[in-house]
């Protein structure tokens, strides 16, 4: 994980609902909606089973996008993949995969049969979702600033699709045809996944600003200053915006992005949060934000106030970004465990070794829950009670 990075706050033209989807909705895109909240309704198996194994036999950091039977994911060696979710054997079917040279590490985003995602090498592409073959691609570097990886998934916009890129640039392009609509420079790398929410957009990150920006032209309206830089992927969750930074701390800020509501700060050990929280509400109706930190700990705190409700230990760092479904949350460690604990206690009710490290987050779509880790191996678990 690179010391440097952005994240971004993208809003559609008109909002949409907040509403959580159910657990047999499709999981399109890298937090599973447009605000990033990582969260599904229904409930799950105290211990899910393991339904299939694929070995990509090359590192897998892309988390997966799962729409319509098939498991969509980004590779460091060997393309695009595509694989059958209800594969009929132990291991995973693939369907098809789009060879490409540079590594992968942008999370698809999948919507009306295309698949859009960007690689190493600042080439953002659309693939029809279907058969895997190319319909059209963007080189960055035909803007003069561009060519450096994208690792920042994608967010679509009515008729636009919006993404950042290591070259310091946010991009905006027409979802049709991937020409050029305008593209933004920042103060530093671009990296996390945009999300979507009342019109606004806001980026933030490296310069430790959060910046509002006018999603029409691409053109700064305010800035405010966050103390730290963000790397992780933000929620919103009603009026609020939650996000940790690289000063070990989680951030609330109201939706305007005016102003910082408090700052939640781990009392022990001081280590970046990386990892992007997923937010959900308790059975006495308190919002909470659940997050991972490379302190080796899953925390989760009241976004009321900023409260440390609980805290989970691992025996690695946290990088991926957990996610909720009903009563349960999914946590992914570098230790090579994936985690199944209460959303209201934080108790440990499974957990799965799958053996190498978890970068890539959960994906939980159609009855299925998908992640890879960093030995290349891809797993696919029953979520069925």
């Amino acid at each position: 994980m690179r010391s440097v990075m952005l994240l971004i706050w993208i809003a559609p033209l008109m909002a949409r609902a907040g509403e959580p989807q159910p657990l047999s909705s499709s999981w399109s895109c890298f937090r599973g909606d447009e605000r990033n909240t990582g969260r599904r309704t229904g409930a799950v198996a105290n211990a899910p089973r393991l339904l299939w194994t694929f070995d990509v036999k090359a590192q897998v950091l892309s988390t997966a996008a799962i729409v319509k039977g098939k498991v969509y994911l980004g590779t460091s060696e060997a393309g695009l993949l595509c694989l059958e979710l209800k594969a009929p054997e132990k291991s995973g079917k693939e369907a098809w995969r789009f060879k490409l040279a540079s590594r992968i590490e942008s999370s698809p985003t999948v919507q009306d049969d295309r698949v859009y995602f960007g690689d190493h090498a600042g080439v953002f592409h659309a693939l029809d979702a279907l058969s895997g073959a190319e319909l059209w691609k963007f080189d960055t570097a035909s803007t003069g600033a561009g060519g450096q990886e994208i690792i920042s998934s994608a967010v679509i916009v009515g008729s636009r699709v919006i993404f950042g890129s290591y070259d310091q640039n946010l991009y905006c392009l027409a979802l049709k045809d991937g020409a050029l609509l305008w593209h933004l420079e920042t103060q530093g790398p671009v990296h996390a996944t945009p999300a979507l929410v009342d019109g606004r957009t806001f980026v933030a990150g490296c310069d430790e600003h959060l910046r509002t920006m006018d999603l029409a032209t691409g053109k700064q309206t305010a800035a405010l200053e966050l103390g730290g830089f963000s790397s992780g992927s933000p929620a919103v969750w009603g009026d609020r915006l939650v996000v940790g930074t690289s000063d070990a701390q989680v951030l609330c800020v109201d939706s305007k992005g005016a102003k910082v509501l408090w700052r939640y700060e781990p009392p022990d050990r001081k280590f970046p949060f990386q990892s992007g929280p997923a937010v959900t509400v308790l059975n006495s109706s308190e919002a909470v934000a659940i997050i991972g930190g490379r302190d080796k700990l899953v925390h989760a705190v009241r976004l009321s106030d900023g409260k440390g409700l609980w805290t989970f230990p691992t025996k690695a760092k946290v990088d991926a970004s957990p996610v909720v479904v009903g009563s349960r949350v999914f946590a992914a460690s570098m230790d090579g465990n994936v985690y199944l604990l209460e959303v209201e206690t934080g108790k440990e009710v499974w957990r799965f070794a799958g053996g190498g490290g978890f970068v890539a987050s959960p994906a939980v779509g159609e009855g299925r829950l998908v992640i890879s880790n960093d030995e290349g191996l891809v797993y696919c678990f029953d979520l069925a009670p």
